[in-house]
């Protein structure tokens, strides 16, 4: 679906790499979020880190990850439709253990850590 199936409701965040808007998708009235993945100035589009993490989005199904359902371009920018969620893991992670310690730093980072270790730099199998 293009852009222009989307009625934008408010913008819910902002980061690094994008701005992610509250919308309801015309045909069906369901809310998603649509994340749209800032350019870098110096080159138009996505890079390939992106697109290699969108494919991999588009294909992985799991009770624990939010859904990646489309995407798209609009005027050479990328974005992203997911379902929608009222709340963000470092908003669930800040409630529950508080401020990010270095002991909580080595908790999280270790999983990821132990992937690249182990060379799970390519599209892992599910």
């Amino acid at each position: 679906m293009p852009q222009a199936d989307y009625q934008k409701i408010e913008v819910v965040g902002e980061g690094t790499f994008g701005v992610v808007t509250r919308a309801r998708v015309l045909k069906t009235g369901q809310v998603v979020a649509i994340k749209k993945i800032r350019s870098r100035a110096s080159r138009k589009g996505a890079d390939l880190a992106t697109l290699r993490e969108t494919m991999l989005l588009q294909e992985l199904r799991h009770e624990h990850v939010i859904e990646l359902r489309e995407a798209y371009t609009h005027n050479g920018a990328l974005s992203l439709v997911f379902e929608f969620c009222v709340t963000d893991l470092e908003k669930v992670r800040r409630e529950r253990f508080g401020a990010l310690t270095p002991v909580l730093f080595e908790v999280h980072a270790a999983p990821v850590h132990n992937l690249a270790a182990h060379g799970a730099r390519s599209r892992p199998s599910f």
